[in-house]
């Protein structure tokens, strides 16, 4: 083909001419969210928490083979890579989850050639109520205000429960005092009159000698009985010498009018500790320096209190008769349990006991206890080198 120009002849060959088509231009129509028309002329719109059910619609303008137009499109954030559509002008999610998303489309001419711009939308599912930061705060928040009361409840009724056990330890010590310790006194009163009255006369003699032995027993009687009304109704304070005060106490009341020197020697740094471990050690020291006033025949008893960095050790050491443990078990074996019991105290509270005595050196009886109490089944196989 010729054709004549202002600045000459040009020449067109037609067989030597490549048409090149352009995509057509793609054009997103509609937008449905949860059943609600989406408004197109917001740049990201926002939709409230639903069904997650989208549905998008397109279409592109081509005016040459119209039906040989196909289409493919991605939703970030849901699809890895580009979903062949065909000739199909929608898509559809169903359940989408909350977050933001951008929607793509893109067409191709009749020639599969995919060289147009993609039209493009970007929206965002607002999360439910229950998936929101606040949410989980509030819940986290209730949990803690939960945990917090039954910490409460829980120290509410151990304070009773203790409470209770108080209680009935102050009414078991008035009761042993207001029966067993008057009624002792009395009939001690009464014998110390009856003696006073008494003439002093040889044949009279024997009967004389037995009331003086029934006195000096029930004084004896006496003097038990007010140690256990101590014991019931002895505590220990809550400062870091609460326990030592006690001990020291506790000595004074039970060497009364014996004769026995007592001492109370605390090492370390002393510390708070649990109401259990105070009133096992105040009962293992009472069994020992009970056991060395009545049995031991000692002069001195010696009593220390260690606080280390992970235990407390309590040692009570006396310079009495002393004795042989394994003679000691066969004999008093189903008769006597005070061993017995301070060791199954210390296994329950997860510490140990040792005794140490041989007849005419004395007794040594050492206990560990960790500051962290743990309470078991007491078993009786607590002492070492003794089983009791």
């Amino acid at each position: 083909m010729w054709f004549a120009t202002s600045k000459g002849v040009s020449v067109v060959d037609p067989r030597k001419i490549e048409i090149r088509e352009p995509a057509p231009a793609v054009r997103i129509e509609a937008m449905n969210v949860d059943g609600g028309a989406a408004d197109l002329r917001v740049a990201h719109a926002q939709y409230q928490p639903g069904r997650g059910e989208v549905t998008i619609e397109y279409t592109a303008l081509s005016l040459a083979a119209p039906s040989k137009v196909r289409f493919r499109h991605r939703l970030e954030g849901i699809d890895d890579d580009w979903v062949e559509a065909g000739v199909r002008r929608t898509a559809y999610y169903r359940t989408l989850p909350h977050g933001s998303y951008r929607f793509a489309v893109m067409a191709c001419n009749r020639d599969g050639v995919w060289n147009g711009q993609a039209a493009i939308v970007a929206f965002s599912i607002a999360p439910p109520f229950y998936q929101r930061w606040w949410f989980y705060a509030m819940c986290l928040a209730c949990v803690g205000m939960v945990a917090a009361l039954v910490h409460r409840l829980r120290v509410n009724q151990m304070r009773e429960r203790f409470a209770a056990i108080i209680d009935e330890r102050t009414r078991i010590a008035r009761e042993l005092h207001d029966t067993l310790a008057q009624g002792l006194a009395a009939v001690g009163i009464q014998m110390d009159t009856a003696m006073s009255r008494l003439p002093d006369e040889p044949t009279l003699s024997r009967v004389h000698k037995h009331m003086q032995l029934a006195r000096s027993m029930v004084r004896s009687s006496l003097a038990e009985v007010r140690r256990s009304i101590w014991v019931l109704r002895a505590q220990t304070s809550k400062t870091a010498n609460g326990l030592s005060v006690s001990l020291q106490d506790n000595l004074a009341h039970l060497t009364a009018d014996s004769g026995v020197s007592a001492t109370v020697r605390v090492t370390g740094e002393p510390r708070p500790l649990p109401s259990e471990i105070e009133r096992s050690l105040l009962r293992i020291a009472h069994e020992a320096v009970t056991n060395a006033v009545r049995h031991a025949a000692a002069r001195t008893v010696d009593v220390e209190l260690r606080f280390d960095t992970d235990k407390i050790h309590l040692r009570v050491k006396d310079d009495g008769c002393g004795f042989d443990p394994e003679s000691a078990r066969e004999k008093t074996a189903g008769k006597n349990f005070g061993l017995v019991g301070i060791s199954e105290r210390a296994r329950a509270m997860g510490g140990q006991l040792t005794l140490d005595s041989r007849p005419g050196v004395g007794t040594e009886v050492e206990c560990h206890l960790p500051y962290t109490c743990r309470v078991e089944t007491a078993n009786t196989e607590g002492i070492e080198g003794v089983s009791l």
